[in-house]
């Protein structure tokens, strides 16, 4: 039975577009909690699964109430997740653009709870670490990719493209960006914060005495070209013209909250292990990548249309 009215034409109400904002919100979350399992090694913190010493409540440990509200956020997220990509598939399968990213975001998470789940009962390699990331990160970028183009042109097909420099700027940015936060768990030690989520951390070392401490330093370098990039990406978004509204307030997000991660980076170097250090550490790299996502997305869109164009 085909859809009427708004449906027939891929227009998205409102309804709809709040849908998918809040799916990517939660997979923001629910990506942001995995990085603070990780980097505070949280892990075994419940050590079976679902629950959490077979109980429905954990214990007052703080490893395990860390644990135990990632996986809480996976449940509330769940049902957002599937929603955004049955609601999408049922009313606007002509959206390519809308449908597609939102049905894939829905398959990355199934994938990584799946992950998630392995990693308490018997662990994971570091390739399969890296897999397991680059698909928490795709769904994240899928999700807002979804949101982004049905907020931008919710009356209209959009098929954005990378003509504009901005959007190519972007791409290139993005590229990077993921090589540096998946490569984190190949290349950095067991017990290092940056290799869950984060940036590469400088401890003061010289140069590498081994095949491990080249590999780290090649890392830290492509970070740094991550960063100028990110700096520009930053710098002319904001300069985006007044219709893309979407780039211009990604960008300038983007512009405050790259520096407070770098800072905090520092600080976890100067000051030592500090949970609510750990907390924004990863917070903030997650919110850089999805703000990067956001202005690539924007950007290749074009100006925000409303229904009537």
């Amino acid at each position: 039975m085909q859809g009427t009215g708004r449906e027939d034409r891929g227009e998205i109400g409102s309804r709809h577009r709040y849908l998918l904002l809040g799916s990517a919100l939660m997979v923001y979350l629910l990506v942001t909690a995995g990085g603070v399992v990780c980097a505070t090694e949280s892990g075994y913190g419940c050590p079976d699964w679902p629950g959490c010493y077979g109980r429905v409540v954990p214990p007052l440990r703080m490893d395990a109430i860390i644990e135990y509200t990632h996986r809480v956020i996976a449940l509330l997220a769940t049902p957002l997740i599937v929603g955004a990509a049955v609601v999408s598939w049922w009313k606007t399968r002509r959206r390519p653009w809308v449908t597609v990213p939102a049905v894939l975001a829905l398959l990355l998470a199934l994938l990584v709870s799946a992950f998630g789940a392995l990693v308490v009962l018997q662990g994971l390699s570091r390739g399969w670490a890296a897999v397991d990331l680059g698909s928490a990160l795709l769904a994240l970028a899928l999700a807002l990719t979804a949101a982004v183009v049905a907020s931008t042109a919710p009356g209209s097909e959009t098929r954005p493209s990378l003509s504009s420099p901005l959007a190519r700027l972007a791409a290139v940015t993005a590229v990077l960006v993921f090589a540096v936060l998946v490569s984190g768990v190949l290349v950095d030690q067991t017990a290092s914060i940056e290799r869950c989520l984060g940036w590469p951390l400088y401890r003061g070392e010289g140069i590498p005495a081994d095949a491990a401490g080249w590999w780290l330093l090649g890392r830290r370098v492509l970070a740094g070209l991550a960063t100028l990039l990110l700096a520009a990406v930053a710098l002319r978004g904001w300069q985006a013209p007044a219709g893309q509204l979407w780039v211009r307030r990604a960008a300038a997000a983007l512009g405050v909250l790259l520096p407070v991660h770098l800072v905090t980076g520092i600080l976890l170097v100067t000051v030592g292990f500090n949970t609510l250090l750990l907390i924004l550490y990863v917070a903030t790299v997650v919110a850089v990548w999805a703000l990067l996502v956001v202005v690539l997305v924007a950007a290749a869109a074009g100006p925000a249309r409303g229904p009537e164009e």
